[in-house]
């Protein structure tokens, strides 16, 4: 279902396993396999190697994660209806955009240098006039809100 969102939590209490969906208890059961805590944890897709005919471990997602959160215990189902209320009804509320970075180009003085940028690595295209180093630091400030975008610093041999 495209542009469906859902609310899915899992909680675990012992041996117990709790999966809820928008607030709402949808399974409850025992399990029986020992829980192990690794230094990692993965989230979404996982594809080993020889995925799809020779790994059954795999276990590829569709759809996006958005707003992930791990608690240091088990929630409650009241818990669990309130955090689905809370993230369901989200006014107000703020988004956090960067619309401007700064770059510090660390230069040697004397020499003729390009600012670059590119959005894939792969083409580079001038990003401003070509420059005489004039101070070993330059900082440029750089308005990012039309896309990701990836700078480098070429020297110019005249």
């Amino acid at each position: 279902m495209d542009n469906i969102w859902f609310h899915l939590v899992a909680v675990r209490s012992g041996t117990n396993l709790s999966l809820f969906r928008n607030g709402s208890l949808v399974t409850n059961s025992a399990i029986s396999v020992a829980l192990i805590n690794y230094s990692e944890i993965w989230l979404g897709r996982h594809l080993c190697p020889g995925w799809p005919t020779t790994c059954p471990g795999s276990y590829p997602v569709l759809g996006g994660i958005d707003d992930v959160r791990l608690y240091s215990r088990a929630l409650s189902r009241q818990e669990v209806r309130l955090l689905h209320q809370f993230e369901a009804n989200p006014l107000p509320f703020l988004t956090i955009a960067l619309k401007t970075i700064r770059l510090s180009l660390f230069l040697e003085l004397g020499k003729t240098n390009q600012l670059e940028s590119s959005t894939n690595l792969g083409i580079w295209t001038p990003y401003g006039p070509p420059f005489l180093a004039t101070n070993s630091v330059v900082y440029q400030d750089v308005d990012i809100s039309e896309g990701p975008q990836f700078f480098r610093i070429k020297w110019l041999i005249p």
